[in-house]
């Protein structure tokens, strides 16, 4: 998102961030949404009314403002100055998920202090057929894994992700990009990495045979990963 420079342009700019991201998600089939990083946005800021009514006319809620007060999430290279102004957003039928909803202020990496949240989501695993009388569904069990088992599957990871080459196209992108044959690429390479976390999680980690399964989702901002 853009920096406020109190100009016209930096208010313009803002305004269509907002548009884009809703677009994202109106464009796809999906259901629900969330997002997180830095909005560039504090109470009381230039760019605040623009982000609450982007809330209120996409029905989205601000989590963080809604379980934390008084936090901040940047501090100036100085240390004089600090601001809120990562946040995470969803759907107003996800609120009741989130939990655990916290600054790792510990957590220095940048300028940013991460603000992190646990997302928990009932899911039907998917069915493994062992015979044909009994069916059961199975999924990875970190609890299980040793550190011999860890280090084997950071080994077979980064072997996979060797071989998973970035599209060239995109290392010459400058990140502002409207291109649809950037978009799709960039798809084919996540899901990419995506299947090569899957398949080395398959063939180390150790499974266990479950029924119906939560999980939970470490969301980050203002910082440069997620936690899954």
């Amino acid at each position: 998102m853009p920096s406020d420079t109190s100009d016209d342009y930096t208010y313009a700019e803002y305004v269509d961030m907002c548009t884009k991201i809703v677009t994202v998600f109106t464009d796809s089939d999906d259901v629900a949404f969330v997002a997180a990083g830095d909005f560039n946005c504090r109470s009381g800021s230039r760019f605040s009314k623009i982000f609450n009514q982007f809330l209120v006319q996409n029905d989205l809620v601000c989590i963080d403002i809604d379980h934390l007060d008084s936090v901040f999430t940047y501090v100036s290279d100085d240390g004089q100055r600090t601001s809120w102004i990562d946040h995470i957003i969803c759907s107003r039928s996800l609120t009741a998920n989130f939990h655990d909803v916290k600054v790792l202020y510990d957590a220095v990496c940048s300028d940013h202090r991460p603000l992190c949240a646990s997302f928990i989501c009932p899911v039907l695993c998917n069915p493994v057929y062992v015979n044909n009388d009994v069916r059961h569904s199975k999924l990875p069990n970190w609890c299980k894994a040793t550190t011999d088992t860890t280090v084997c599957y950071k080994d077979v990871l980064n072997n996979y992700l060797t071989n998973t080459d970035i599209p060239k196209d995109l290392l010459s992108c400058n990140g502002a990009c409207s291109m649809s044959e950037h978009h799709n690429l960039l798809d084919v390479y996540y899901n990419k990495i995506i299947s090569c976390m899957s398949c080395a999680t398959e063939n180390v980690i150790p499974l266990q045979s479950v029924h119906n399964q939560c999980f939970f989702v470490t969301v980050r901002a203002g910082t440069a990963y997620r936690k899954i």
